[in-house]
């Protein structure tokens, strides 16, 4: 019996130091491996399969941008509401919505009858004004004889001078109506007045139709110039130190981000928005873009602050790793293997194709082609 319990006790020494160098030589094996562990793996026939590309971290030129918000408005003188200056009867409308007009160009006409009778008036005072220059010039050739007394001849000059007087106003009336005081004549007395664009633009509203009478100063038509346009932006209170006016602006369409306006800060409002504590400026694009903006539409606008230099590497270099960024940096290699490691990077902007980093990683080669896939 006392022999059994003595083999007992040796069997539970020897398993007992049997796990224990078990145990002692796992330790060690993830002692040795740990550093390589952090490693991936990519064989040199992998790379040169998939066409695997390595790059290293260059300065280059960058530039610093504040992002903002806009929207496309419409200068103040791109639009025009198109009104009569005397009420009449709408003739020859054949101008359409969307239609393209050019300054200067007739849009409808506007007859009525009194333009006749100024007309009319018009020539008689024309008529006046000769017989009364002719009594002038007698009267004051008198005067000077002292035929006549000076009444005579201060009444001369006043009814010549009231003429004067009055026909200078029909022609005021007659530039206003678009009626050329040279062209009236007897021969060519007309009841229709021309309509004409004052700017050139698209046809935006049409409101009248062909022989429906209208009143003096209503809006019957309305046109805007599209291409005539200023982008607007609002700084809040905490970016306003670094807009200047004449600063270099690129202009996004939300819905076309290849397409791009180069313009200018032209104006900034020194007063606050109450409604929604930002700072006005506006940018104008001089017709340097390649794309066309919409007035009405939003836009997103890179404000460039300056110029500096700072590292980058190929944007697509950088992966997307559960919500971080990482660059496949590679730590050594030998005559089969690449061995890379990631690590983390700070993305602070993009020129070009290069993403601008934080970090010029030590001159280290960068994974730049079939990253992604690896970190799958």
């Amino acid at each position: 019996m006392t022999n059994h319990k003595y083999i007992l006790l040796l069997s539970l020494i020897l398993i007992t130091t049997i796990f224990s160098c078990k145990n002692d030589g796992a330790g060690e094996t993830m002692t040795d491996q740990e550093p390589e562990s952090r490693f991936i793996t990519v064989s040199k026939e992998q790379f040169d399969y998939n066409e695997m590309k390595l790059a290293k971290v260059e300065l280059i030129e960058y530039s610093n941008t504040l992002q903002l918000n806009g929207n496309v408005i419409l200068n103040t003188g791109a639009t025009a509401n198109i009104s009569s200056p005397m009420a009449g009867k709408i003739t020859g409308l054949k101008t359409r919505i969307g239609e393209y007009v050019r300054k200067g160009e007739t849009l409808f006409s506007v007859q009525n009858l009194e333009l006749i009778q100024m007309q009319q008036q018009y020539l008689e005072l024309e008529s006046q004004m000769a017989v009364f220059e002719e009594e002038f010039a007698r009267k004051e050739n008198l005067y000077k004889e002292n035929v006549v007394v000076k009444s005579d001849f201060l009444q001369a000059k006043q009814k010549l001078d009231d003429t004067k007087t009055r026909i200078k106003s029909m022609e005021k009336q007659f530039e206003v109506l678009n009626v050329s005081p040279s062209g009236v004549n007897a021969n060519n007395l007309s009841s229709t007045i021309s309509i004409t664009a004052p700017i050139s633009g698209q046809v935006a509203e049409v409101s009248i139709t062909n022989g429906e009478y209208v009143m003096p100063d209503h809006s019957l038509m309305k046109i805007i110039n599209p291409s005539d346009y200023e982008i607007e932006v609002g700084i809040t209170q905490d970016k306003m130190s670094q807009i200047k006016k004449g600063q270099v602006a690129r202009i996004f369409p939300n819905a076309n981000e290849n397409g791009v306006a180069i313009g200018q800060v032209a104006r900034i409002v020194q007063d606050i928005d109450m409604e929604d504590k930002t700072m006005k400026a506006y940018i104008t694009t001089n017709g340097n873009q390649t794309t066309n903006l919409v007035p009405g539409s939003y836009v997103r606008v890179s404000l460039v602050l300056g110029d500096s230099t700072q590292p980058g590497i190929e944007e697509q270099a950088i992966i997307d790793y559960y919500g971080k960024d990482v660059l496949l940096v590679l730590e050594k290699q030998d005559e089969n293997n690449y061995y890379f490691e990631a690590l983390p990077v700070r993305k602070t902007g993009t020129s070009g194709s290069k993403a601008i980093i934080g970090d010029d990683m030590d001159g280290k080669q960068i994974l730049i082609n079939g990253g992604f896939q690896l970190m799958q």
